[in-house]
């Protein structure tokens, strides 16, 4: 028995980014000229090329502009390839004024209207945009929204649940706005009741099969409504560095191709159900021991090219509604207050339009700080965190219409979740009546959803084909294979 896999893949996602300026091209994608191979085999060592092509002249991919380069006080050495002589060489360091360019960049559009109320279900049946909505807020509802509640177990909500956010103070309940439940789900779903126990992300990935990932997490898209939680506070997306890392079973594996592709599976089965997923920790979490306080300190080649590629990726071919920022600091900066990361590269570059959350506990950057950088919500939030953002909004230290951007972003997520819609059309908004529906819908259909992952046996024999621009240029069949791509870099 055989089968014939078809193998596809943007040859872009494999260029190398220039950090230095070597090429002459500083701060681009680009694929180098020179014969590009394919090796397929048993293993990596017996593994022979069965497919090359030649790229004549190098090619320029995507310019970008330097963002989140290493810090020049914390500059280090590393190896160097010119031209077959290895050496150190010191890494490239920022050149840009950061602060400058967070100035130029917050919005400054914010106005106010009050001479017509609009509620939430007026944003969701399209008589008003999230703007318009949000120009109505006090100052005080513009902190309660910037932030969540229940560090665990809110309630109302799935009992178990990983906290809330949206309507989850008496004032923005009486504009409209649900709370939005969350659940942790590095392995299925984590509430206080039977739930489907299932692979943990690298036995995922090591299944190198999109379609079954993607069915398996649309069935926990279905067990979520059943559990009545909206979010889910998974997949991560880490590199998988060093194998001591205490989290590297929610991670895929050390490849960012391979875990941006079957990620990007994982979030596309959830969401195709109308529950939300988010990606995390965004970025560069690689290890649990002091996770809040270190710092990665890595060039801005291997940034991009290792650490950051699974998440773009993912958000170019999932939209997922969420990103996480995480804890731990990059180049000396905080991840959750880093607005070239959370902006210039996620939102400009990359592309994505959703919200961007801090991880539980909030203990790496102030509130002001974490708007200012764009990173919309504050999970769960912290008693003191009122006082500091009015402060700092009273004394320009946060300009409003950076309040009201983050305050649209996370509304455009409430908007799009199944207890939103539900809410429009039932009316339950506030919490005493959610609670009510809670305790009589979700408690009668609190039942396991039973997901049995069927297996069968494997063929002997494979095979696939090598596609460009749509058109098969190469097929190959043997028992038991591996598929290598590879290239000798100048860069390096």
């Amino acid at each position: 028995q055989s089968q014939d896999l078809t193998l596809n893949f943007y040859l872009d996602d494999f260029a190398s980014f220039d950090d230095s300026g070597i090429t002459g091209h500083p701060n681009s994608y680009l694929l180098e000229p020179g014969t590009y191979r394919i090796a397929a085999g048993a293993d990596v060592r017996s593994a022979e090329t069965i497919f090359y092509f030649d790229l004549p002249e190098l090619v320029v991919t995507q310019v970008l502009t330097e963002y989140a380069a290493v810090y020049p006080g914390t500059a280090f050495n590393r190896i160097v390839n010119r031209n077959g002589n290895f050496s150190l060489e010191q890494v490239p360091v920022a050149q840009k004024d950061l602060k400058s360019e967070i100035l130029t960049r917050i919005p400054n559009n914010h106005t106010y209207t009050t001479d017509q109320l609009y509620t939430f279900q007026d944003v969701l049946e399209g008589n008003c945009d999230a703007a318009q909505f949000v120009s109505q807020f006090t100052d005080e509802e513009l902190d309660e929204i910037s932030h969540g509640a229940g560090m665990m177990n809110y309630s109302p909500g799935a009992l178990g649940n990983a906290g809330a956010f949206g309507g989850v103070t008496k004032s923005l309940q009486g504009r409209g706005l649900p709370a939005v439940i969350t659940t942790d789900g590095p392995s299925g779903i984590r509430v206080k009741s039977t739930c489907s126990l299932l692979p943990c992300g690298t036995a995922l990935a090591s299944t190198f099969d999109p379609d079954a990932v993607l069915k398996l997490y649309r069935m926990v898209g279905k067990e979520m409504l059943i559990k009545g939680s909206d979010m889910l506070l998974a997949p991560g997306m880490n590199i998988q560095k060093n194998t001591f890392g205490g989290r590297n079973f929610e991670y895929s594996s050390e490849d960012p191709l391979l875990t941006g592709y079957l990620m990007s599976a994982y979030v596309n089965g959830v969401q195709s159900t109308g529950i939300g997923a988010e990606i995390k920790h965004f970025a560069v979490n690689n290890q649990e021991t002091s996770r809040v306080i270190y710092s990665a300190n890595v060039t801005e080649r291997a940034l991009r090219e290792i650490y950051l590629k699974g998440f773009g990726i993912a958000v170019r071919d999932s939209s997922p509604w969420v990103v996480m920022s995480s804890y731990n600091r990059i180049n000396r900066n905080h991840n959750a207050t880093e607005r070239e990361l959370l902006v210039n590269i996620l939102r400009d570059e990359f592309g994505f339009v959703g919200m961007v959350t801090s991880d539980w506990g909030g203990v790496t950057g102030s509130i002001d700080s974490k708007i200012k950088a764009m990173n919309d919500l504050n999970m769960p939030g912290n008693a003191d965190d009122p006082a500091i953002l009015m402060a700092a909004v009273n004394s320009g230290a946060v300009p409003m219409e950076a309040l009201d951007t983050c305050c649209r972003n996370i509304l455009s997520v409430v908007a799009k979740t199944r207890t939103a819609m539900e809410a429009a059309q039932k009316g339950y908004a506030d919490i005493e009546a959610r609670k009510s529906r809670n305790e009589s819908e979700i408690q009668e259909k609190n039942k396991s959803v039973n997901i049995r992952l069927l297996s069968k046996k494997s063929s002997h024999h494979c095979s696939f084909a090598m596609t460009t621009n749509n058109n098969s240029i190469f097929i190959y069949k043997r028992k038991f294979f591996s598929i290598i791509y590879y290239r000798l870099s100048i860069l390096n």
